[in-house]
C-alpha cells in the first residue's frame, strides 16, 4: 500500500435548491454558467470547457429551511478572477444589474466581493495577489499561525 495522496483538482459542486430556474438564471448571470443538460430535476451547468461545474438538483419534496443561516452546510462557494480588472468589471456589470454584494474586503492574500444568491447561499469572487493558491500557502499558513488563539 502506498501512502502518496493523489491530489485531484474540485470538479463540481452538487446544490439543492427550491428555485431552480432562479439558481440556473443567477449563475448564469453572475459568472456566465449556462446549462450543459438540463430535466425536471435539476441542472449541470458551465462556464467552461467542463461537462459541467455546478450541479443544481430540486424536488418537490424539498423545502426551504427557515433556520439555515444558523445550521451548518456550505458557507460559500468561490471563483478566482485571474486579474483585479476582471473582478472590478464583474463589480461593475453586477451593479448596473442590481446584482448586490453584501461584503467587500481585502483579506491577506486576496481581494474579495461576496454576493448573496438566491436562497441565501453565498457565492465570492476573488484574485489573489501573491499568484495561485498554492504560492500563497505560505502566506495563508502565516496568517492562520496569528489568528490562532
Amino acid at each position: 500500500m502506498t501512502s502518496k495522496i493523489n491530489q485531484p483538482t474540485l470538479h463540481h459542486v452538487n446544490l439543492k435548491t427550491t428555485r431552480l430556474q432562479e439558481m440556473i438564471d443567477w449563475y448564469g448571470t453572475v459568472v456566465g454558467s449556462k446549462p450543459n443538460f438540463q430535466f425536471p430535476g435539476g441542472a449541470w451547468l458551465t462556464n467552461d470547457g467542463a461537462n459541467h461545474r455546478i450541479a443544481l438538483l430540486t424536488s418537490s419534496k424539498m423545502s426551504d429551511d427557515p433556520d439555515k443561516l444558523v445550521h451548518t452546510g456550505m458557507h460559500h462557494l468561490a471563483f478566482e478572477y485571474g486579474n483585479f480588472n476582471d473582478l472590478l468589471d464583474t463589480y461593475s456589470r453586477l451593479r448596473e444589474l442590481r446584482v448586490g454584494y453584501d461584503d467587500a474586503s481585502h483579506f491577506g492574500r486576496e481581494y474579495k466581493r461576496h454576493s448573496a444568491r438566491p436562497q441565501y447561499a453565498r457565492s465570492k469572487y476573488t484574485i489573489s495577489r501573491r499568484g495561485t493558491g498554492r504560492q500563497s500557502d505560505k502566506h495563508t499558513s502565516r496568517f492562520v499561525r496569528r489568528a490562532a488563539p
